[in-house]
């Protein structure tokens, strides 16, 4: 696990407030990732596969050691375009 140092805390180290999750396609063409915002900053790298993401209505084509960073609150979904059912993708 990922650390960074706080000075303000009585233990200096805490850990990162990181979200990792490995999406895989699947044989529909249904959004992997749905329509959705958060606080914080996204980050979504394709592994595998092609895909479409669409961030803040603007559409993006990724193709594998791509990524997309969605900013807090910018509105994103994603979808494999092609070989879904071998697609990867790994969001932070």
């Amino acid at each position: 696990m990922s650390f960074y140092k706080n000075s303000s805390n009585s233990y200096p180290y805490s850990t990162l407030p990181i979200n990792i999750v490995l999406h895989t396609g699947s044989s529909s063409r249904k959004p992997v990732v749905i329509l959705h915002n958060q606080r914080s900053l996204e980050i979504n790298l394709v592994i595998k596969g092609k895909m479409r993401f669409t961030v803040d209505g603007e559409d993006y084509i990724l193709e594998e050691g791509d990524a997309v960073l969605c900013n807090p609150f910018s509105m994103h979904s994603g979808a494999f375009i092609s070989n879904a059912e071998d697609g990867k993708f790994i969001g932070f």
